[in-house]
């Protein structure tokens, strides 16, 4: 019997099921795939129907993923904060049309916009073909916010071809494929109706719309289809009144409604955010949290010391934010094109962490788009896209 057969057959002996499902507990859920190919009764196991429910179930410890993918060239990488490891993504092919442009939710949907089509996928992880909406875009638009929840897509505002409604908003059905307009985009936001400059998040059953770089906000009600008033959170990331916030962004975790904020005071920038109490837009008591400074200089600090001292703007221009359930990942979407580093805060732990800078995967054409998400990923998931 060949020595690989023999220790098979004694880790078969001497694990039974149950002690197999503790082991499983102890792991992320990146390793499972690695776990199925110990031997084949560890393959059984894991692979087994109501074992894999059990098993996705135990991993609920499995926090969100951070993606980046490279929308051109498919190229992907995954931030697994359990294991504490970059994962590299198999080749994806990601645009339906190279002239269309691509959105992503926070739940892995791929959607494509240009002009009135209309496409979607519902998952980057598990590639399918791309889908036409059964109904097309009633109003020509490109770049616009796009939002998603159960089932509904929130197409907000966006670049028009006439410029005759660029505070348009149409929700769709991607289940019955039925459209409808609905109340537009209130007139403070004119100018800035694209996702270029909004931010937004879907809460308790609203979609929150955040001027990046005014802190106008507002919120849409998915029930009644119908917008509330505009309200400034200018005063909600500011630490003090000498303070300025040069960028606003709007994020949904577990623990509430989150508003940050880069804000600019005596001279030096920080980054700042607080859980906000949804019907009056004011910063709950005591959840003001600041991101220590030397992690702001390693995410979005110069690429190089002979470069002009006004990195402000670069700051502003290039930071970003992505959340789902207990995390907040803050990155430089500049520095993808070298350094690749990632702040995250973990609401569960109330502590800031800095990620390890992942070794490849460099995004090095400033052609290219680069596309950021987070969102949980499922045992079926890490079986199909990554492999042991």
């Amino acid at each position: 019997m060949a020595a690989e057969e023999i220790g098979e057959a004694l880790i078969s002996q001497s694990l039974p099921d149950d002690v197999i499902e503790v082991i499983m507990a102890f792991l992320s859920i990146s390793d499972a795939p690695k776990a199925a190919i110990v031997c084949k009764q560890w393959h059984s196991f894991i692979a087994s129907s109501p074992i894999r429910r059990a098993l996705s179930h135990s991993l609920h410890k499995c926090k969100p993923w951070l993606f980046i993918l490279g929308a051109n060239k498919g190229r992907g990488l995954g931030f697994d904060p359990v294991a504490r490891r970059w994962i590299h993504l198999p080749p994806l092919s990601l645009y339906s049309n190279e002239q269309d442009t691509i959105f992503m939710e926070g739940n892995g949907f791929l959607f494509s916009v240009s002009g009135d089509r209309f496409k979607f996928t519902d998952s980057f992880l598990t590639p399918r073909k791309w889908r036409d909406s059964a109904a097309a875009l009633r109003v020509w638009r490109q770049n616009p916010l796009v939002c998603y929840d159960g089932g509904k897509v929130i197409v907000i505002g966006g670049v028009h071809e006439l410029e005759e409604n660029p505070l348009c908003v149409e929700m769709l059905d991607l289940k019955s494929g039925e459209s409808e307009m609905c109340d537009p985009l209130p007139g403070e936001f004119k100018h800035s109706a694209s996702s270029t400059w909004l931010s937004s998040a879907v809460f308790n059953g609203k979609v929150y719309v955040l001027e990046k770089f005014k802190g106008d906000c507002c919120c849409f009600e998915l029930q009644s289809k119908r917008w509330g008033k505009v309200m400034s959170v200018g005063s909600l990331a500011s630490s003090s009144s000498s303070s300025q916030c040069v960028k606003y962004f709007c994020l949904a975790c577990k623990v509430g409604l989150v508003i940050a904020g880069l804000i600019m005071e005596n001279g030096e920038i920080s980054f700042q955010m607080c859980i906000v109490e949804e019907n009056k837009m004011e910063c709950k008591k005591g959840t003001k949290l600041r991101m220590p400074g030397e992690m702001l200089k390693l995410i979005a600090g110069k690429e190089r010391e002979e470069e002009e001292d006004d990195e402000y703007s670069s700051y502003a221009e290039y930071i970003e934010c992505r959340s789902a359930g207990d995390l907040i990942y803050v990155f430089s979407k500049s520095n993808y094109m070298s350094r690749r580093r990632v702040c995250l805060f973990d609401f569960s732990k109330g502590v800031w962490e800095m990620l390890g800078d992942n070794d490849g995967c460099s995004f090095r054409n400033w052609r290219e788009r680069v596309l950021f998400v987070c969102c949980p990923v499922t045992l079926d998931q890490t079986s199909l896209v990554f492999k042991a």
